[in-house]
């Protein structure tokens, strides 16, 4: 049996089928597609001032996110990111006007290279409901 063959009997096998609550969904890519796919991902960066960076963490550790819930924590985000070494004094929740969190927050993990695999594998996950997106924070260069 070819590769194609074993990734269509994948694509039969298991797209639809039900983990939890939550629905699984297959599809067939080449390796060429898997690679650009993940390089695009992590490539995802933003661009803030140095100084606030600095005042979170380490060059390439940095990471901001969004979409958490209005009600969100620094235990959830404890819990998000528990498979890596976040620094739990960096995490940074942004609040509104009237002390409300708007679902943006910066926080900081043990190296850039968990940085990057925080990205690539966290960005997109739900948290009660909310879509989490996140890139790597990059210092903006002044001109």
């Amino acid at each position: 049996m070819g590769a194609m063959d074993e990734a269509t009997k994948a694509v039969q096998m298991y797209s639809g089928l039900k983990l939890g609550e939550n629905v699984i969904t297959v599809t067939a890519i080449t390796r060429q597609q898997m690679h650009l796919g993940v390089d695009k991902k992590v490539e995802s960066v933003e661009m803030l001032e140095p100084e606030l960076i600095a005042s979170v963490g380490e060059p390439g550790t940095v990471i901001s996110c969004h979409g958490f819930p209005a009600n969100v924590t620094l235990t959830d985000v404890a819990q998000f990111f528990d498979k890596y070494s976040l620094v739990e004094s960096s995490v940074r929740i942004k609040l509104d006007d009237n002390g409300i969190p708007t679902g943006e927050c910066l926080l900081a993990v043990g190296s850039p290279h968990e940085a990057n695999k925080a990205v690539m594998l966290l960005s997109g996950r739900k948290l009660a409901g909310s879509t989490i997106t996140m890139s790597v924070v990059r210092a903006a260069t002044k001109q």
